[in-house]
Parts: C-alpha cells; sequence; structure tokens
C-alpha cells in the first residue's frame, strides 16, 4: 500500500455504494488500475453489500416505517441538548450502504426492547425440542432417493415405548424386499418369484438399531446450523447430526425431522398390511413359499481381512450359500455373513467365483445384496445373493469361491475426512464462513484424507477465504493445490460445480471465487 491509497479508501466506499462523483470516480478508476491491494480491497467491500443487502432483503419493505419510528424516537430524546443529531441521521438513513451498515444497531435495539416488553416472544429453537417431539412418534416412513429424485429404497418402522424397533419393512429394488412382523422375517426373492421365512434372533434387518438414542446423539452433540432456512421449498432448521454423519432437516412447528441427507422422513400411521408378510396382489402377485432350502450345500470360503485382529470377528465363517429351487431347472441362494465386532466399524465385502464351472451350473451370478453398520459388541449381517442358471440335475455340494471382507475402524465424525466435508458445506449454506473455514483445515489434516480430499479441503478453504476477503490466503491455499499437479477432479451436484483440481485452482488465483447456492434448498 502507497501513500496514495490512504487516500482512494474512502473513495472506494463510497464507489460500492454508488455514492461517488464522476469526476472522482474516474480518478479512482485509473488508480485502481495500477494498485493490486485497492482492487482487492474493493472486492472485499463489494461481497460485503452483496451479503448485507441479502441478508436484510426480507427487511427492507417494512424499513421506512421502522426507521421512521426510530427516528421519531430519537427525536423526542432531549431535542433541546442534541439539535444537530437528527440531521445527521436523516442524510446517514438517505444512503443505501451507510444504512445497511447501521441497520444492525438499531434492530439490536428495537429487540432488546421486544425481549424486555414482550414476555410471549417465543424461544429460540434447541435441540431438546426436537427429542422431546420424537418420544411420542410411533411409526417413521423413509424414503431415500438419488440425486436425481428416483426412490432408491423406502423403509416403514414401528417404534416401542423404549424406542427401538418393533416391526420393520424394506423395498429396495430390484433385489431387496423384506418384512419383519415382530415373530419372523420374510425375505422376497424377485427374481426366483419366491418368499422365505427366517428366525429374527439369526438375521435383523434395521435403520437404527436403537432409534431414540440415535436421535438423543443429535441433542447431545449436535449443532445447529441454521434457523429458518429453506429446504426444497420448505422452511427448516439445519442441524448437524454426527451419528448419522449428515444434515438434519427439522419442521420449525413439529420440532420433528423431515429429511436427513438425501433421505424423507414422515411419521403417519402405516397403511394396513404394511407389517404383514402375506400381501396378495400388486408386485408380490404370484409369489410362492419356499420350504425346500439347503438341497445341497455351496460353500464359500471366507476370508476377513482387518488392520486390527481385536476389531471383527466372523460367527459363521463355515456357512453354506442356502440353495432355494426358483424353478424346474434354477436355484437362488444366500449367504448371510453373522460379524461380532468390538469397535464401531465399517466394511467392503468382495466375491471371488471360482474360474471353472460351478458344478450342475451352466452360469452363475453373484452380487453384493446388503450390508449394514453394526454397534460396539452387536451382530450384524452382510448378505451375498447367487442366481443359477438351468441345470442338468440337482446341484452338488461344491466350493462357490472366496467371500472377502474388509473392515476397518470408523472414526469419529471429528476425525473423518469425509464427515468433516459434509459439515463445512453445511455451514457455507449456512454463511458462516469461518466456522466452515477451521471445519476444511481440520479436514486436510484427517489421518484418513487422500490426496483428492485434501485437494478438496484447500479448494473449499480458498473459497471461504475468498468470501471472508482474505484474499492473499485464498490465493495460497489454491496455489497448493496447483503445484500439486492432480489431474483427477470432484463434482457436486448441489452447487452445479464439476472441475479438475489443477486447473481450476490456477483459475480461482485469478478470479476469486463467488458463493453459489445450493440448488437443494430452491
Amino acid at each position: 500500500m502507497n501513500s496514495d491509497c490512504h487516500r482512494f479508501r474512502g473513495r472506494i466506499a463510497d464507489f460500492v455504494a454508488g455514492t461517488l462523483a464522476r469526476r472522482d470516480s474516474q480518478e479512482l478508476q485509473d488508480h485502481l488500475s495500477v494498485c493490486e491491494s485497492c482492487r482487492d480491497h474493493m472486492l472485499a467491500l463489494r461481497q460485503e453489500d452483496v451479503t448485507l443487502v441479502q441478508y436484510f432483503a426480507g427487511l427492507d419493505k417494512n424499513m421506512t416505517d421502522r426507521q421512521e419510528r426510530t427516528l421519531q424516537r430519537i427525536e423526542c430524546f432531549d431535542m433541546n441538548e442534541r439539535t444537530d443529531t437528527i440531521p445527521i441521521w436523516r442524510k446517514i438513513m438517505r444512503s443505501r450502504y451507510s444504512r445497511f451498515a447501521t441497520v444492525a444497531a438499531i434492530l439490536v435495539l428495537a429487540t432488546v426492547s421486544m425481549v424486555v416488553l414482550d414476555k410471549s416472544t417465543p424461544s429460540a429453537y434447541a435441540l431438546e425440542q426436537t427429542v422431546e417431539a420424537l418420544q411420542n412418534v410411533r411409526h417413521v416412513h423413509l424414503v431415500e432417493r438419488d440425486d436425481t429424485g428416483v426412490i432408491k429404497s423406502e423403509r416403514w418402522i414401528e417404534i416401542g415405548q423404549d424406542g427401538a424397533q418393533v416391526r420393520y419393512r424394506q423395498d429396495k429394488p430390484p433385489g431387496l424386499f423384506v418384512i419383519d412382523d415382530g415373530r419372523s422375517i420374510a425375505r422376497y426373492h424377485p427374481y426366483a418369484k419366491a418368499v422365505t421365512f427366517r428366525n429374527r434372533n439369526e438375521i435383523r434387518y434395521e435403520w437404527i438399531s436403537n432409534i431414540g438414542r440415535a436421535f438423543e446423539n443429535a441433542r447431545d452433540e449436535g449443532m445447529i446450523l441454521e434457523e429458518n432456512a429453506a429446504y426444497h421449498g420448505r422452511q427448516v432448521h439445519k442441524v448437524w447430526w454426527p451419528a448419522m454423519r449428515d444434515v438434519c432437516y427439522v419442521d420449525p412447528a413439529t420440532k420433528l425431522p423431515i429429511a436427513i441427507g438425501n433421505t424423507d422422513l414422515s411419521y403417519e400411521q402405516p397403511a394396513a398390511g404394511t407389517f404383514d408378510t402375506v400381501i396378495p396382489g400388486g408386485h408380490l402377485d404370484g409369489y410362492t413359499v419356499v420350504t425346500d432350502v439347503n438341497e445341497s450345500g455351496f460353500h464359500a470360503n471366507v476370508e476377513l481381512i482387518q488392520p486390527d485382529e481385536h476389531l471383527a470377528e466372523i460367527l459363521n465363517a463355515d456357512d453354506v450359500i442356502t440353495l432355494h429351487r426358483t424353478g424346474p431347472y434354477t436355484y437362488e441362494g444366500d449367504l448371510d455373513i453373522q460379524v461380532k465386532c468390538s469397535t464401531d466399524i465399517r466394511w467392503g465385502l468382495f466375491m471371488k467365483v471360482l474360474t471353472e464351472p460351478l458344478r450342475g451350473f451352466s452360469s452363475c451370478s453373484c452380487s453384493i445384496d446388503r450390508w449394514e453398520m453394526t454397534k460396539p459388541g452387536g451382530v450384524a449381517t452382510v448378505g451375498v445373493k447367487l442366481t443359477g442358471g438351468r441345470i442338468a440335475d440337482t446341484p452338488r455340494d461344491c466350493n462357490i469361491g472366496t467371500v472377502t471382507l474388509q473392515v476397518e475402524r470408523r472414526l469419529a465424525p471429528t476425525d473423518d475426512a469425509a464427515a468433516l466435508y459434509t459439515l463445512g458445506l453445511a455451514l457455507y449454506d449456512a454463511r458462516r464462513y469461518e466456522e466452515a473455514l477451521a471445519i476444511f483445515q481440520r479436514m486436510e489434516q484427517r489421518d484418513n484424507a487422500e490426496q483428492h480430499d485434501r485437494a478438496n479441503a484447500l479448494i473449499w478453504q480458498g473459497h471461504m477465504l475468498d468470501l471472508l476477503g482474505q484474499r492473499s490466503e485464498a490465493i495460497a491455499a489454491y496455489r497448493k493445490v496447483a503445484e500439486t499437479g492432480l489431474d483427477s477432479g470432484a463434482r457436486d451436484d448441489r452447487y452445479g460445480l464439476a472441475y479438475e483440481y489443477t486447473p481450476y485452482a490456477k483459475e480461482r488465483m485469478t478470479t476469486p471465487f463467488t458463493r453459489v447456492e445450493n440448488l437443494n434448498d430452491k
């Protein structure tokens, strides 16, 4: 900054506000063309102006009346001793830029007066209100959608007084449809047009093992990101839910969550027959009950890979694929691997079929049917589906190959790079840029952060620094990414963003980031 900069800084504020004289404006433009420091200062002021205008846009319609009432009160206050006050106030309030700069102070005064004079003012939202509202919930209907809005999975859950699941139904086309009626579990096989019944003590299907306890996690460890925000045209409170590693959207009226990430929640009484295991007609028309299971044993070698031998153990490593007849010459089977863990884990599942043809099978395909998260000390199930083509005779015992289950310790949300990325974006949506910056900095330092995770963290650090008017620090963050030479990229449809790390970082070093709205909130 040179000596001329001090003279021009005051003009920059007037220029952004649109009140600078034309002659002075030309002189300022000439200075800006050669002074990068003042250009950065002007960009920062413009961003502040945009933010203020957006923030007070909803108040601006009624601002004239509020201003007049405020000025009248000031005029009535010790007028004899403050004869020069009112003309100054009226000049300030005529300027849009200075009006927004001072309106916050007026609103603080007005808010204090309301609290003192109006004891009926409603209290702010608190997470305890949601936990209390959920105590009376007995049914939850969950609909999970993909980014295009297509339903991926649908669940109906009945909850007991203790907050635990009583009955359950899940429809995840095309391969999974189950009903837990409280006595047994009916598992429907669309390919086979058949249904098998399982003992619910051997296999469980759950969304969350204890729903009541999980919602208490939002109260005890959650964070209110933004009150009275927008979600698909609805007014909501946005809450960070650590247990789900995602954002929860709460209805301000009922205090109940209406969505968690891409999953919508409602609490209506299910239709009659929802949890009945015999449902005639519809997409289950023609299904038959299969009883001739275990006609043959297709054994699978189950291999467990884990960084710590004490993380988990497989309880049924020597189990078999249970076959049920799907027609005169076809079979279908399921391998449900029971896993007991000593800590919170996550896993991946891989299946390698023997290269030689399976005995009696002319064709065979294997796919991961489902997997679940589990909890310390609990038992969860990983499912594999086996489908067989036409056969010449009844299949005999043989080995189908190796199923590899890889587990790793599931980190706490505060130590998980992926969870921190979600939280950082949520804070950005709420315009809490300094907090978002701190989260992205933490994300960069996590032990489980891959190279692309660190690049994303630095890119978004630069975004936040640009929005905070710290241009030189933003450029430094972008430069770190550009110097990596990464040829991969990232995409986030929520913001309509798609970029390759290195070219994008170089572009942002030249052109500051401007806010991109969350398309899901439109």
